[in-house]
């Protein structure tokens, strides 16, 4: 598999937001700043990345940062001989 990560050194999310992260229309820490969104980016690359028989997931503590990181399997390339 390849393992991609995303760091960030911004608020971070405690453990009750890292359980809601993924969800649809939840916009965890935006409660209280003024950032645009839906609230579906993180639901829609979960989605994507599970299709790819993959993982998504983060690591974060509270006003430290975060690391997201996506794991997606590599698969070799079949060869088929007629």
């Amino acid at each position: 598999k390849i393992r991609i990560k995303l760091r960030d050194t911004g608020y971070g999310v405690s453990e009750e937001q890292k359980k809601i992260m993924f969800e649809p229309f939840e916009r965890v820490g935006a409660e209280s700043k003024k950032v645009d969104g839906a609230g579906i980016g993180l639901t829609i690359t979960k989605y994507l990345v599970e299709m790819m028989d993959g993982n998504i997931d983060l690591e974060s503590v509270v006003d430290k940062g975060s690391c997201f990181f996506v794991d997606i399997p590599i698969y070799e390339e079949a060869v088929v001989q007629t």
